[in-house]
C-alpha cells in the first residue's frame, strides 16, 4: 500500500521529544489488512487513518449504550429505549429513517424524505454525498430525548 502520511510527535513539548504517530489523512478504502500492515511498516508506536464520516460511525458514536441489530428483512436498526433509526440500503441511496422524527427538531434542516407523513421522517443520502455528521448526531441525540421523555 503506497499513501502519504505524515509523522506526528504528540506529548512533547518540541520535535522528537514526543512519543511518534503516524498520520494517514486519505484512508478512505484501505481495508483493516492494509492498515495493519501500513501500520507495521512505519515501525511506529500508533498509526492513525483518517476516514471521511460514516452514518454508521456518527449514530453509534452519540452513546456508548446505542446497539446495532439487523432486522426488517436485512435492514440495520439503531436502538437505546427502543428503536431509534431504520436504515435502508437502495440502488441509488441510503435512508435513516427516525422513527418519531416528525417530533423532533431538524435546525440543520437534514430530513429530507417522509416529510408529509405524521410521524416518521428521513435523511437519505445519495451516493457522493456528504454525511452531516454534527445534524445527524443533534437528531440522534433529540430522538433518545425523546424516547426517554414518553
Amino acid at each position: 500500500m503506497s499513501r502519504a502520511f505524515a509523522q506526528v510527535d504528540v506529548f512533547g513539548a518540541s520535535p522528537y521529544r514526543g512519543n511518534p504517530v503516524a498520520v494517514v489523512l486519505d484512508a478512505d478504502g484501505v481495508d483493516d489488512t492494509a492498515m495493519q500492515q501500513f501500520a507495521s511498516w512505519t515501525n511506529l508506536s500508533e498509526t492513525t487513518f483518517v476516514l471521511r464520516p460514516t452514518p454508521r460511525r456518527a449514530i453509534l458514536d452519540v452513546d456508548p449504550g446505542i446497539v446495532e441489530q439487523w432486522k426488517y428483512m436485512g435492514a440495520p436498526v439503531w436502538e437505546l429505549d427502543g428503536p431509534r433509526i431504520v436504515g435502508n440500503i437502495f440502488k441509488a441511496k441510503v435512508k435513516l429513517g427516525f422513527m418519531y422524527g416528525a417530533s423532533l427538531e431538524d435546525r440543520r434542516g437534514l430530513f429530507n424524505g417522509e416529510l408529509k407523513g405524521k410521524q416518521r421522517r428521513s435523511y437519505e443520502l445519495a451516493e457522493g454525498d456528504l454525511v452531516d455528521e454534527t445534524g445527524l448526531q443533534d437528531l440522534v441525540r433529540a430522538a433518545i430525548t425523546r424516547n426517554r421523555s414518553t
